[in-house]
């Protein structure tokens, strides 16, 4: 749903638009409202909080503001000399940024909007950045693991960017050799086999089609959404991964290609929401998490999938070269599962073997 509240002057208008969602924005909580500040369609800015809370208004104050008095300098917008933050703001006008891929590059500007708000980031003297004050920011952010890690890696990546160049001499985002380690986040498991049946069976019909896609081709979601007719050919899909840009071809499954054979094409993308349009990241997975929730599997993501994928293939006996040359992932990742499913194989027989042999308790 949506509401907006208008008001007009100098030829401008200028509204707040506040979208609910049933499921939360991250599929939490019984509902979640985002607010979004647009002047003659332009979006001004994201409006945290409860519309109508203090934090709310300020926060549309301060967008009204800004595009009254455009010329108006902010303390944010002031970049310090020698400061982290100058340092970030030429690395993302560095080609070595642009050639990230899309969610990546994302990803790294979403975590240096926070880091160049950070005080001794933004205004001390890069050069005088140490361990500590890296460690005090991921800290900091210590109740969201992922979010934590990612802004250490970042100011890692930067510094690494920056000394090639000149603009430092170390980098106190390096942690090797000492007895830091990245927090511990939880692991995408495995769908267990009757989840994957209950949804393939239960699902959304839109919805199976992607999860079928992702099973029968072990690759991540962005690259699944992004699959179009004209990339089949001779029987195979042509796949360029998005975050390792690895070209692959991917015979289609027969069970895969029954599905598409039965597909009424809508649109250049294989797979289209059931309205017909192509999905977005953000919409497929809302709508996934929504279908998860009503079918009781929301403990499952969709990343889930690229394991099962894996495991699939080893269990049918491919190599480690034969699944990665699927999944596009490396050796080690293989054999990392490999391992996984060897040890759970050598434990079954070996249970098997002492209740065969040895006497009861």
């Amino acid at each position: 749903r949506e509401h907006r509240l208008e008001r007009r002057g100098h030829a401008l208008s200028e509204e707040i638009e506040v979208a609910e969602s049933p499921i939360g924005r991250a599929g939490v909580g019984p509902e979640a409202r985002l607010g979004v500040a647009r002047r003659d369609g332009e979006r001004l800015a994201r409006l945290p909080g409860e519309p109508g809370s203090v934090e709310f208004m300020k926060a549309y104050a301060e967008a009204h503001e800004r595009f009254e008095h455009p010329a108006k300098v902010y303390q944010e917008d002031i970049t310090v000399p020698d400061s982290f933050k100058e340092m970030a703001v030429a690395y993302e006008m560095s080609p070595e940024f642009k050639a990230l891929s899309g969610k990546t590059r994302k990803l790294y500007g979403w975590c240096l909007n926070i880091l160049k708000r950070q005080a001794v980031l933004g205004s001390e003297n890069r050069r005088g950045i140490r361990r500590n004050h890296i460690l005090a920011i991921r800290d900091g952010a210590a109740d969201t693991p992922a979010k934590a890690n990612s802004l250490v890696k970042t100011v890692r990546l930067v510094y690494r960017w920056g000394i090639t160049r000149g603009w430092a001499d170390s980098n106190p985002a390096d942690f090797t050799g000492t007895d830091v380690r990245p927090l511990k986040i939880g692991e995408h498991k495995p769908w267990p086999e009757p989840s994957i049946q209950k949804f393939l069976s239960e699902g959304r019909e839109d919805l199976r089609l992607v999860v079928a896609v992702g099973l029968y081709t072990g690759q991540r979601i962005g690259d699944c959404l992004k699959m179009g007719w004209g990339d089949i050919s001779d029987g195979s899909i042509t796949v360029k991964q998005e975050k390792t840009r690895k070209d692959l071809g991917i015979p289609l499954h027969r069970d895969l290609k029954i599905l598409f054979d039965s597909i009424t094409k809508k649109s250049t993308r294989i797979l289209t929401a059931q309205t017909g349009r192509v999905w977005t990241y953000t919409n497929f997975c809302d709508q996934f998490m929504a279908e998860r929730i009503r079918l009781g599997l929301q403990e499952f993501v969709f990343h889930g999938l690229r394991k099962n994928a894996v495991i699939r293939l080893l269990d049918a006996g491919c190599s480690v070269k034969e699944v990665g040359s699927i999944t596009g992932q490396s050796d080690e990742m293989v054999l990392y599962y490999a391992r996984l499913m060897e040890q759970k194989s050598l434990a079954k027989t070996a249970m098997a073997k002492l209740e065969k042999w040895g006497p009861k308790a």
